[in-house]
């Protein structure tokens, strides 16, 4: 069996690097000199933690993730291998995240006459991110990519046995340069993408993954935002920050804010929120506890992961008219992030 990377998750190029006031901690994502893999799993969880100022510093921060078992952060990195001399018939049944594309016009039969022969009759491609990829390289036929994996990200792969292989060559990736959305506090930034080149539209659809970093929404537009199964998210945490530490910012729909009446009792009932909430502090409470007294307007940033269809389906639901005002601002920055991608696409 040949085994191929193809593609895998890069950074975007157009992201800023330097602090400013305009940005916030975005820039922390450079600190360090990690790969673009372990950089961008890293944030993400730190992210959750809010403890971006501290990216880069801590060698052993994805292990110790992955002894907590907050395997999460590992699917905001994907990576794509062209499978050649070995039928992946089974695959998806021994991991269902995997993504599988059998060779072009390969019929069953040819399908169980190339199993059974050992051999296939064309390419196959297995895309999966890194927390599947841990599992698959258990796999016998998919450990050779093990090698691969550990030079794309030598943090996460760091307690998996075998050296890493030498630089991989130049991939076939589009290049990810996109710039930020901005809509009033809502900001949408596509932090990283995966494009192999070369695919049909069906099969980029499948294989593709972007990365988009969303803040300035309320609890209530995340709650939608997770019902899209194909993502994978890592959200400010409300159990791990407390009030104290970053704040809550509520967000107020545009129309109470126009309204002075409707906005002064939204207001005097947000002050009452956040006093009782420092009383339960005061008295000991855990913030996981006193978390339980803010509303749904308090506000988030996650980072969110799909694939390109898994992103057309999201687009397709929250784009119409019907769709709530919050997410729907954020469908326009997720829409701008991928017409700069994928104009043909999207």
């Amino acid at each position: 069996m040949n085994l191929t990377l193809l593609a895998t998750t890069i950074i975007n190029d157009a992201l800023p690097t330097e602090l400013g006031a305009d940005v916030g901690d975005l820039p922390t994502l450079f600190q360090g000199t990690q790969t673009d893999a372990d950089r961008l799993i890293e944030w993400a969880g730190r992210v959750c933690y809010l403890s971006t100022d501290k990216q880069g510093h801590a060698p052993n921060f994805l292990q110790k993730r992955i002894e907590e078992g907050h395997t999460d952060i590992f699917e905001h990195i994907t990576a794509t291998f062209r499978v050649r001399g070995w039928l992946p018939l089974f695959l998806p049944y021994l991991n269902r995240f995997a993504v599988v594309t059998p060779p072009p016009d390969t019929g069953i039969l040819a399908r169980l006459g190339s199993f059974f022969l050992g051999r296939s009759g064309g390419d196959w491609l297995v895309s999966g991110n890194l927390r599947v990829w841990m599992d698959l390289v258990n796999r016998p036929p998919l450990g050779a990519a093990l090698p691969v994996l550990k030079a794309l990200a030598p943090q996460t792969f760091a307690a998996f046995p075998g050296h890493a292989a030498d630089p991989c060559a130049p991939l076939l990736y589009k290049r990810v340069m996109v710039p930020p959305f901005t809509d009033g506090p809502r900001r949408v930034y596509c932090l990283a993408a995966s494009i192999p080149e070369g695919l049909p539209q069906t099969e980029l659809l499948a294989h593709g993954t972007v990365t988009f970093l969303v803040e300035g929404v309320s609890r209530t537009a995340t709650h939608q935002l997770v019902r899209h199964r194909l993502g994978s998210f890592s959200q400010a945490s409300q159990r791990y920050i407390s009030l104290e530490k970053g704040g809550w910012n509520p967000v107020i729909p545009p129309k109470i804010a126009a309204d002075p009446e409707t906005l002064a009792i939204t207001q005097e009932f947000f002050e009452l929120a956040e006093d009782a909430y420092a009383q339960l502090r005061a008295r000991g409470i855990l913030a996981e506890d006193a978390r339980f007294l803010l509303p749904g307007a308090a506000d988030s940033r996650l980072v969110v992961t799909m694939p390109l269809w898994g992103w057309a389906n999201f687009l397709e639901q929250r784009e119409p008219k019907a769709a709530q005002w919050e997410i729907r601002s954020m469908a326009a920055g997720v829409r701008a992030g991928l017409h700069t991608l994928l104009p043909l696409i999207f």
